[in-house]
């Protein structure tokens, strides 16, 4: 029986060493989970539980004011590539929520 024991500990081993690694955290990584969530919350993303298409926008407008506090917060610290990126991920939820904004307010 305590053979039995460690067999099946040498195998929970062998298959901890076998599993895929993560890659090194990113901080676009950070900013497209959250872009995502934005756009999902905007009706542009299905939501993954339900995998319907829904607006929210108060929760839109809070995840766009997050990406922004974390543009701000890490200005100084940013490639060129990440700001352009984060700039131009901005620019586009701001477009999207005016869009939904103005869109809501017409049929009101």
């Amino acid at each position: 029986m305590e053979n039995n024991k460690d067999e099946t500990c040498q195998e929970t081993k062998e298959e901890e060493k076998q599993e895929i690694p993560f890659q090194k955290a990113q901080f676009l990584d950070l900013v497209f989970m959250l872009s995502t969530s934005a756009f999902q919350h905007l009706g542009e993303v299905a939501d993954p539980v339900e995998n319907k298409k829904k607006v929210d926008l108060p929760s839109a407008k809070y995840t766009i004011d997050l990406v922004s506090l974390l543009q701000e917060k890490t200005k100084s610290n940013l490639t060129d590539s990440e700001s352009k990126i984060l700039d131009d991920i901005l620019y586009n939820l701001r477009m999207k929520y005016l869009e939904m904004t103005n869109k809501k307010v017409k049929e009101g």
